[in-house]
């Protein structure tokens, strides 16, 4: 079996590629589509993730860096970002990072997950710590398991004014 992957553009033109070259080139013209609603699978896209706690904005806090990039092929997406801080502000709460482009799919035991690869400036990651994006939702909840076995959110506390991380994970998108 040959797979080829369809890379549609907005100025309408369509090719499949085959292996590590480009084979039989199709050019194909179309006049009624949503660019917006095409997505080019296998390309590397931007985003900005936004750290909050309670899912607000922290009064006061300031990023050195705020960047992060992903790629969707299919359903699957897979995301890395870096957050530095300079200022972790005055927020309190729950901790959660915002800024995927997609919402993980909500069907049953359907979640999205990422990892920390790196961490520094004093963030405290707790031991098991997880990460997750629960079903219909593209918010990453930065979670760990106590040594009660329970279920507990990072929170403003776990973060300092240095705080330095990587993250990287993958969903399936709806």
């Amino acid at each position: 079996a040959i797979t080829f992957l369809a890379y549609t553009f907005c100025d309408s033109i369509t090719f499949l590629k085959k292996g590590s070259f480009f084979e039989n080139l199709f050019v194909i013209t179309s006049h009624a589509f949503n660019c917006s609603a095409i997505t080019i699978s296998g390309v590397l896209w931007t985003l900005t993730p936004s750290l909050f706690f309670n899912q607000a904005a922290s009064s006061g806090m300031i990023y050195s860096e705020q960047a992060g990039s992903f790629t969707k092929i299919g359903r699957v997406v897979t995301f890395s970002f870096r957050i530095t801080l300079s200022n972790k502000g005055s927020g309190t709460g729950d901790a959660t990072i915002t800024g995927l482009p997609f919402s993980a799919f909500s069907g049953n035991g359907n979640y999205g997950t990422a990892t920390w690869t790196w961490a520094n400036g004093g963030t405290v990651i707790p031991e098991r710590a997880m990460i997750t994006i629960d079903g219909g939702t593209s918010v990453l909840r930065l979670r760990f398991v106590n040594s009660s076995g329970n279920y507990n959110n990072m929170t403003h506390s776990d973060f300092t004014n240095a705080s330095d991380f990587i993250l990287v994970g993958t969903l399936q998108a709806t």
